[in-house]
């Protein structure tokens, strides 16, 4: 049962947690009374107080970091690491012990935004990453308390079935980040015992979100482990090409994400299996009908043309990748796709500007889309400014060849940029 009692040591403890985040340095001083004070909460009974308490703790690190990264004193970086020191023991053992899932989700997840914003920083005390991953194994083991199914209710079992695959979830979450965070030499070997669970969960009598989740961890662990992925490319190749002919389109679409960021990553281990891989989403993009499917197969071969260019036929494979666009559902690949066109557009322009009515046919769309990633806009400014100074008589063609709407807002976005 909630009281007014209750629900004001949990609106303390989020203020406490949202102050400390917002202002940082003037915080400092309150640090360390805040953590014994919002401490004292992590056995309360209630599950929403416990779930501010874990929270909280977790923005005094993020908070007591930006002042480390302000001033970088041997005082400030001293009292940075002993309340890590103090915190992350308390995580662990809250994702071990508590009984309720919504409390181990929490603590999964503040544990990823802080590993996300204080990187290699947060993981210094030797054997802290070793027992991060042996919790994490645990959870996706379902060996910690709040996954043992004699301590549910029977009229909730669907809503802990939820819970319970949501859990491992926000665990199996925990590997990219810690990898990034890591680097790939550190996080190789855990990320190799973390492998066959995944692969565990990628057999073909596994559920469709079962498989998608096992792909989606290990294409997102790749981009982590970076250069250091090319000695799993025997492993992880088959899977993800078997992955990317799945007859449920989030596991295909995860799939082709995971190729293409190996073939980003792996390095000369994956020059061999390009005509390979290259057939496949040429399958792909011709027969797919699933947006975000064919949004990562542009992705995928875009990361492929700027790893590798001489494997591939870029006569042929450019203009389809043009003639794709724009994307459809996963924006954030229009960072790729445009640092591949500027790629190519300083290694080998001819090849671009024998596009510029593809290019231009694109970009009107691309350009008055309100999501388009920042970087992304400023990557086809740059070409567009660059296009039309170049070779004005086909830029102003290209233009004219479509709606007057079209051309108004192309131009107006070059006079702008």
């Amino acid at each position: 049962m909630r009281s007014v009692f209750m629900d004001e040591k949990e609106d303390a403890c989020l203020s406490l947690g949202e102050i400390a985040a917002s202002v940082s340095g003037p915080f400092l001083p309150y640090i360390e009374s805040s953590f014994q004070e919002v401490s004292k909460f992590l056995e309360c009974p209630h599950i929403r107080v416990r779930k501010s308490a874990f929270e909280a703790l977790g923005q005094f690190i993020i908070s007591l970091h930006r002042v480390c990264k302000q001033d970088p004193s041997e005082s400030h970086i001293a009292a940075f690491q002993k309340l890590v020191s103090a915190v992350l023991p308390i995580y662990m053992k809250g994702i071990q012990e508590d009984q309720e899932r919504q409390v181990v989700m929490a603590v999964l997840e503040t544990l990823a935004k802080v590993v996300k914003e204080c990187q290699k920083d947060v993981l210094q005390e030797p054997g802290l990453v070793t027992e991060l991953c042996r919790v994490i194994r645990e959870v996706l083991e379902q060996k910690v308390a709040c996954q043992d199914s004699e301590e549910d209710e029977e009229d909730d079992d669907d809503e802990q079935a939820e819970y319970d695959c949501m859990v491992i979830e926000y665990a199996g979450e925990m590997i990219p980040v810690l990898a990034e965070a890591a680097g790939g030499e550190t996080f190789a070997p855990y990320f190799a015992g973390f492998l066959p669970l995944l692969i565990n969960k990628m057999k073909p009598s596994c559920s469709a979100a079962d498989k998608s989740f096992a792909v989606g961890i290990i294409a997102e662990t790749i981009q982590g482990l970076g250069c250091v992925s090319s000695s799993f490319v025997p492993h992880l190749l088959p899977l993800l090409m078997g992955a990317a002919r799945d007859e449920d389109q989030e596991v295909r679409s995860n799939a082709v994400f995971g190729l293409g960021v190996l073939a980003e990553h792996g390095g000369e281990a994956m020059y061999e299996h390009y005509p390979r891989i290259l057939a496949l989403l040429s399958n792909l993009i011709s027969q797919e009908r699933n947006s975000r499917v064919t949004d990562n197969v542009c992705g995928a071969v875009a990361r492929m043309l700027m790893s590798n260019p001489g494997a591939m036929p870029v006569e042929q494979v450019f203009p389809v990748l043009l003639h794709a666009l724009p994307l459809r559902e996963d924006l954030e690949e229009y960072k790729t796709v445009y640092r591949c066109i500027t790629f190519i557009y300083e290694h080998d322009p001819t090849q671009v500007l024998q596009q510029i009515p593809e290019i231009v046919r694109s970009s009107g769309s691309i350009l008055g889309c309100k999501n388009l990633p920042t970087e992304a806009r400023n990557l086809l400014l740059t070409l567009l400014c660059s296009l039309s100074a170049h070779c004005p008589a086909e830029f102003q063609m290209a233009i004219l060849a479509h709606p007057p709407e079209v051309g108004s807002l192309i131009n107006a976005a070059i006079s702008s940029a």
